[in-house]
């Protein structure tokens, strides 16, 4: 047996994993070093700030309320494998890692994507069509699911109203080419 092979071997397994673990994406100046190294980026992929349009209407379909939170929080979207990309949190260390997993999918029309988020607590799922607008802006909607209603309204929960989200992901790096 070739014992200096199976060391080449066994070195090369161990520095890849030292390698791989030093490489932890999750502040924004480590994904701005990961997307400057990529030869090639999909439009949909860099650091994105997240504003909501928050609305509230009754039974009717009336508009009861409304508010907007501008730069509500930092995103990353990165791609994941061939025609997904996850979505990932570079705001607050935590604040939002252990309520959802999101991501994006390509579709075969260039600047239209799907986006699904699964919930944890409570588990929901919410799916949405994606525009992404001249590669500086994404945006969606979709209703909040009764359960998530009841968990963000407390005892104040009012089974005849349906919140509604309305995304706008501003992209902030890297800059997009016109």
């Amino acid at each position: 047996m070739n014992y200096q092979f199976v060391y080449f071997l066994l070195f090369s397994f161990f520095s890849f994993n030292l390698l791989g673990q030093s490489i932890k994406l999750k502040d924004k100046e480590s994904f701005i070093i990961y997307f400057d190294e990529q030869d090639s980026l999909d439009a949909i992929e860099g650091i994105w700030s997240l504003n909501v349009i928050n609305t509230l209407y009754d039974k009717h379909g009336k508009v009861v309320g409304q508010s907007l939170d501008e730069v509500l929080s930092e995103w990353a979207i990165m791609r994941e494998d061939k025609i997904r990309f996850k979505v990932c949190d570079i705001g607050e260390p935590g604040k939002n890692a252990s309520k959802f997993y999101a991501y994006f999918e390509k579709t075969s029309i260039d600047e239209l994507y799907t986006y699904t988020c699964k919930f944890k607590n409570p588990s929901w799922v919410a799916n949405a069509n994606v525009i992404l607008n001249d590669g500086v802006t994404l945006e969606y909607e979709y209703f909040v699911s009764d359960l998530e209603m009841k968990t963000i309204s407390k005892s104040q929960y009012k089974e005849d109203l349906k919140l509604h989200w309305r995304f706008i992901w501003i992209k902030k790096y890297p800059a997009s080419n016109f």
